[in-house]
């Protein structure tokens, strides 16, 4: 899992969208199928990472990889499929709700990194949160800053 969301899938590109083969249009069974297997592959990384003795170096291959995963699942949560577009999926592109991913920022400063496919998948997913520009009052799942729901992830649940 780690080669294949680290070496083998490039990360999308939010700046580009035109030449990111993420960003073609789709089906909503497509939708999705790739959301629902994005779901169980990052379920079986991290079952999987439980069971290996931890070290800083895999430490930072458990972030990059979650980081990268939840990167792919925003552009397809981001995409309204072509046949029969989803509730949520305009909620979350009209209204532009996202993730913080400051504290990803912040957290992989100092992590260390034995292999560069790492720092280049960390590198392109801290830019795809910066091109989004995510205001602060759509960013949603602040759980860093309280232990409960906060405003824009209240007002997301209200609108599904």
């Amino acid at each position: 899992i780690q080669h294949l969301f680290t070496q083998v899938l490039p990360v999308p590109d939010s700046s580009k969208p035109d030449s990111c083969f993420w960003h073609a249009p789709m089906r909503y069974a497509l939708q999705l199928d790739v959301l629902v297997l994005l779901r169980r592959l990052l379920e079986h990384f991290v079952c999987c990472s439980f069971y290996i003795n931890t070290s800083r170096e895999f430490d930072a291959v458990k972030i990059v990889v979650s980081a990268t995963i939840v990167t792919i699942a925003d552009v397809f949560l981001r995409k309204i499929a072509t046949d029969i577009p989803s509730e949520v999926s305009s909620i979350w592109n009209t209204r532009r709700f996202g993730l913080r991913m400051r504290p990803f920022d912040e957290q992989s400063e100092t992590i260390m990194v034995t292999m560069p496919a790492l720092n280049i998948a960390r590198t392109s997913v801290l830019d795809y949160w910066a091109d989004l520009k995510i205001e602060s009052d759509r960013a949603v799942f602040n759980f860093n800053d309280a232990l409960s729901i906060d405003g824009p992830t209240s007002d997301l649940i209200k609108l599904i």
